[in-house]
């Protein structure tokens, strides 16, 4: 396949198990950008490796823990309290109530947790969290949603001490996960599926504007580029330009870099970001076999964004370089602060942390949207003929799923037709009644 001018494969795994996805990356000659997987006996992934092709101790390791103690094997499949993500050591701990929605996030290193509340309809009331990621808590910030005819219409912002007292609504700065945001009213503006495509502050500010690819991600562009692997010594060459049309004075354009390899040699080669107008550096990037590398947010005075590397003469050998996987943009309005919600697509919310998994809300899981990879359990008994769908496979879709139903567009972008429609459909058809 192709997207956005990058050839990929994928490649499955071998008998018994020809359906499970192994591998998949860039075909170009020499690339480094390729991704695998590993599986456990219950067919779930365990694990999701960056850089494959590059040898020794993976660069970046992404694995999926279920159940309380998987080094001893307890935890079964049908396990739907606790999983975890462990990126690179640092665990990322996920609870579910009785009706399989996530209610805790103990996300960080620092052991701090985000908490969510939800309605008897599964909408979103609450998203609570802190303002960075250690315990020392400066405040606490918090997400109330309103909701009108099933569609989020209206977030407040608000934060309380360390010690829990309700700080006044609409003032001062309300920071979270390092992100800073001002407290107040924000209002989303959705099209016509109901995700959220703009977003106006108190004062009517277009405080982000949303760009979804096909798979939910909010401003993302892939936009591959590799230096050679290994780079020589005294090279220098321009990788790529990210660009992004702005208005001057009347709209912001910031963006971020997500390297899926970063292999240089500290002191002598770097990777960076620069204004390609002004030609000032805007942030620099070296390290040492580090994998799923994604820089600070920098503005470029018109939207272009220059990523250069650098070798010195004396640079030493046998580091592989770079690998550019694509970016990440905000764009809104001067004068304002920019701020976004976790939502994306119906039935779609980004857990956060840069995992890059979602919870879908019909799907009592955590998945990966663009291979459709789930992380646990899918919902039993429709699919195919499988009681259960297995996890860490493409997502199974019901064999009825060509049957269109009222006109219904899909609360998972991974369904044909909502989940809930296709539940009255199959017991209208099959018992013919409801359940």
């Amino acid at each position: 396949m192709s997207a956005d001018g990058t050839a990929y494969a994928f490649a499955m795994a071998s008998a018994l198990a020809v359906d499970r996805l192994a591998e998949w990356g860039a075909t170009a000659s020499g690339s480094l950008l390729r991704y695998a997987l590993a599986y456990d006996e219950d067919g779930r992934v365990t694990s999701q490796r960056w850089a494959h092709g590059v040898s020794g101790t993976p660069v970046f390791v992404q694995g999926f823990e279920y159940g309380v103690d998987e080094s001893a094997q307890i935890g079964v499949a049908t396990d739907t309290v606790f999983r975890a993500v462990n990126r690179n050591g640092a665990i990322y701990n996920y609870f579910y109530d009785a009706q399989g929605r996530r209610r805790r996030l103990k996300a960080y290193p620092g052991g701090t947790k985000d908490e969510y509340f939800n309605s008897a309809g599964h909408k979103l009331l609450t998203d609570r969290g802190n303002d960075g990621f250690s315990m020392a808590v400066g405040h606490h910030a918090t997400d109330d949603y309103v909701w009108l005819g099933g569609r989020a219409v209206a977030v407040i912002r608000a934060k309380f001490s360390s010690a829990w007292a309700r700080q006044e609504d609409g003032v001062g700065s309300c920071t979270r996960n390092e992100e800073a945001a001002a407290c107040g009213v924000y209002f989303p503006v959705v099209d016509h599926i109901g995700k959220p495509v703009v977003m106006l502050d108190a004062s009517r500010r277009v405080a982000g504007a949303a760009d979804h690819d096909p798979f939910g991600h909010v401003n993302r562009v892939s936009q591959v580029a590799e230096t050679a692997h290994p780079y020589g010594s005294g090279s220098s060459v321009s990788l790529t330009t990210l660009m992004q049309p702005v208005s001057a004075g009347v709209e912001v354009v910031r963006m971020r870099a997500l390297y899926h390899l970063v292999d240089t040699e500290s002191g002598a080669a770097s990777v960076s970001l620069v204004d390609a107008d002004t030609t000032a550096n805007l942030h620099s990037t070296s390290e040492v076999r580090k994998g799923n590398v994604v820089t600070p947010w920098v503005q470029p005075s018109s939207g272009r964004v220059e990523v250069k590397f650098a070798a010195s003469a004396t640079a030493a050998s046998g580091y592989q370089g770079v690998v550019l996987e694509g970016y990440e943009y905000q764009r809104y309005q001067s004068g304002a602060e920019p701020f976004w919600i976790p939502l994306r697509f119906p039935g779609q919310y980004n857990v956060g942390g840069n995992i890059d998994l979602y919870d879908g809300r019909v799907r009592s899981d955590l998945y990966n949207p663009v291979t459709n990879l789930a992380h646990e359990l899918t919902h039993a008994s429709l699919f195919d003929n499988q009681y259960l769908g297995r996890p860490g496979a493409p997502e199974p879709i019901p064999r009825f799923a060509g049957d269109a139903v009222d006109g219904a567009l899909p609360d998972s972008p991974n369904a044909l037709v909502t989940p809930h429609k296709m539940m009255e459909w199959y017991w209208q058809s099959v018992f013919g009644g409801g359940p």
